[in-house]
């Protein structure tokens, strides 16, 4: 490991690379995770988004560390769960039964399979008396993160995001949480946010206590007016 200012060099120059952000013209923000990793002086911080995209639900992934090239790793899972009917069977393509993401499916219960577990979410009334119509599917999956057991379901393990990087083993969990101040536009840089900035110090000196926890901005509802993808 270097010095926190070598730290934030990378995640500067890998961001700039990807130009991540939480919400585009592409993307609804639903909710969002952030690991990092560490393994004596090598470090790996990885970020998970559940969003809305333009082509469904999906968890999108960045891998940003020391033993990684400058431009990261990226990918996505684009099918994180099936929609699937109340006895957990999937939907065949054409099936007349198919309620899907269509106009108004929130009106009966929807039922979704992830991992082999199986989840069934009814939206209350007040919720879908508030309900704009273009709104509905995001919506939803804001809805679906009130479910503890879903989201640790949604979310990619260590073992998972791991497997593909070539990295040496032995790394641990040195943090962990779904509240953190992200970057709000391209331009934007990690050195001269405080939450990485903070991160920066910490993981050098192998202290989380170091992380500055006063400002986030990863709540969903911060992000709802920016609301724009059309999935249906």
């Amino acid at each position: 490991m270097k010095t926190e200012r070598d730290i934030l060099k990378r995640l500067d120059d890998t961001l700039a690379e990807t130009g991540f952000v939480l919400d585009n013209q592409n993307v609804d923000f639903v909710k969002g995770k952030l690991d990092v990793f560490v393994n004596g002086e090598n470090w790996l911080i990885a970020i998970q988004i559940y969003q809305l995209s333009v082509v469904g639900p999906a968890v999108d992934v960045f891998l940003i560390g020391s033993e990684l090239d400058k431009e990261g790793i990226t990918f996505i899972d684009d099918e994180p769960f099936l929609i699937v009917n109340q006895d957990g069977v999937e939907y065949e393509y054409g099936d007349n039964d198919y309620v899907g993401f269509q106009p108004k499916f929130t009106k009966k219960p929807v039922y979704l399979m992830i991992k082999e577990h199986f989840f069934t979410f009814r939206l209350d009334d007040s919720f879908q008396q508030s309900l704009r119509p273009e709104q509905e599917i995001v919506m939803f999956l804001r809805q679906t993160i009130n479910n503890r057991a879903f989201l640790k379901k949604l979310w990619i393990d260590q073992e998972e995001l791991f497997n593909g990087t070539q990295l040496s083993p032995g790394y641990d969990l040195f943090y962990s949480t779904d509240h953190w101040l992200h970057l709000e536009s391209i331009v934007d840089l990690p050195s001269e946010n405080a939450f990485f900035k903070s991160l920066a110090k910490a993981i050098y000196q192998k202290d989380p206590a170091l992380i500055d926890k006063s400002h986030t901005n990863t709540d969903w509802i911060l992000w709802k007016e920016y609301d724009s993808v059309e999935f249906y």
